[in-house]
């Protein structure tokens, strides 16, 4: 079985019309829904948090491996090792 098809005919007096802003971002809100972003948030807050206090206790740790004096000392290789 075939179709034909013909090519839209485009009117003589449409222009280019603006783009409706408002009605858009209301249509991309509804379909993203507050809870769906609300969560994304939540995690990414959480992960954001976690990495944070991660990142602080491994900048002391080095901070205090790389300020201990002389290096070959028994104090430092504990400080280094646990």
């Amino acid at each position: 079985m075939t179709a034909l098809t013909v090519p839209a005919r485009l009117a003589e007096n449409a222009g280019i019309r603006a783009v409706p802003w408002r009605r858009m971002a209301w249509v991309t809100w509804r379909q993203h829904r507050l809870a769906q972003l609300g969560g994304m948030a939540a995690l990414l807050g959480a992960l954001a948090v976690y990495v944070w206090t991660v990142g602080l206790g491994l900048h002391h740790a080095y901070a205090a491996a790389t300020a201990c004096h002389p290096a070959s000392s028994i104090a430092c290789s504990v400080l280094v090792g646990r």
